[in-house]
């Protein structure tokens, strides 16, 4: 398990000019740290993310359950522009997602699917060209 430098400033990067470019960035509600940021995306929910420097992963909390889907596809191809930018695509992850307690997603196994296998497959099915520029790569989240 490895997490290069600088992805989780550029993810941070790619999050704030796209909440920017939709109106709905903020700037006396976004929360700056180190390795923690909180602002509002799309529809005004608030998105966080946590660097977790010792597990070397990156950690993303929505809040808004409808903007759910949307914000991890946004998540999943920014990571992927980012791969494809800064490591010529050889970075490869795990995801895992938790979700809120409804009563067919948590601890109802294999007997529903529930929400989070939904959520998860929708991730998954996110795609990016390598040749995308910044600009329209941005403007088509």
């Amino acid at each position: 398990k490895f997490l290069p430098k600088g992805v989780f400033q550029r993810l941070v990067c790619l999050f704030v000019e796209s909440s920017f470019r939709k109106g709905v960035l903020d700037e006396n509600t976004v929360v700056l740290r180190r390795n923690f940021v909180s602002l509002n995306v799309l529809s005004g929910g608030k998105v966080e993310l946590y660097e977790d420097l010792a597990e070397e992963c990156i950690l993303i909390s929505i809040e808004s359950e409808q903007d759910f889907e949307k914000v991890s596809l946004m998540a999943e191809s920014m990571l992927k522009k980012i791969n494809y930018d800064a490591m010529n695509g050889g970075l490869d992850w795990n995801r895992s997602y938790v979700g809120w307690e409804r009563q067919n997603y948590i601890g109802r196994g294999n007997q529903e699917k529930g929400i989070g296998s939904r959520r998860q497959n929708s991730v998954k099915e996110s795609k990016i060209k390598e040749s995308v520029d910044l600009d329209s790569f941005l403007n088509n989240l």
